[in-house]
């Protein structure tokens, strides 16, 4: 009788593995590396393992920890495109921070933070009160290839945040319920019927 009740453990294992589909996002908060073992703080390859390149970008050490900063901050991915990616955008100046993603099929998406452009004045209708750690997301069925962020001075970036959601199943259906429902309780009477 074991036997058969492994063999019922194993199918239902199986079972929900397939429907119950995950997804795992990868989160790089740059905390994990010494500035003091890059050449020059630049950043590479050294998240290339977790599918992200870096083209331009420096660490630079907060009091919160280690962010990515530069003239510009430039980063691609590879493997499997992500379809959410999401990163805090600061500007020690308080200035507005440019984010730009691009992607396949023609993809490409703007997103300007709060703040105010140097050079204008306190009235200009571009200028917004400056807020810190704003989060920027990007969406893109079709995945997301890199990502560049500006600003007039010193854009920094951290906590970056990304995983693609194609194929992830929110919910089972109802039928898939009613069908696991049913056969649970037919083989819990079933072992109950033949119990000594």
């Amino acid at each position: 009788m074991r036997s058969k009740n492994s063999y019922l453990h194993f199918f239902f294992i199986v079972v929900f593995s397939f429907l119950c589909k995950t997804t795992h996002a990868i989160t790089i908060d740059f905390d994990d590396l010494d500035p003091n073992d890059l050449d020059g703080y630049e950043l590479r390859n050294e998240y290339a393992s977790l599918g992200v390149i870096f083209e331009a970008g420096y660490l630079i050490t907060t009091a919160s920890g280690n962010a990515v900063t530069g003239p510009s901050v430039y980063f691609t991915f590879t493997g499997e495109l992500p379809t959410y990616v999401s990163f805090i955008s600061n500007n020690p100046d308080g200035l507005k921070n440019s984010a730009t993603a691009k992607g396949p099929n023609g993809y490409e998406e703007l997103i300007i933070t709060e703040g105010w452009y140097r050079g204008t004045f306190p009235d200009d209708d571009r200028n917004t009160p400056y807020i810190p750690n704003q989060r920027i997301v990007f969406h893109s069925e079709f995945g997301i290839s890199s990502i560049g962020v500006s600003s007039q001075t010193t854009p920094f970036v951290d906590y970056l945040i990304f995983h693609n959601t194609k194929g992830v199943v929110s919910e089972p259906s109802l039928a898939v319920l009613f069908i696991l429902g049913l056969s649970g309780i037919f083989f819990k009477n079933r072992k109950l019927f033949y119990k000594k």
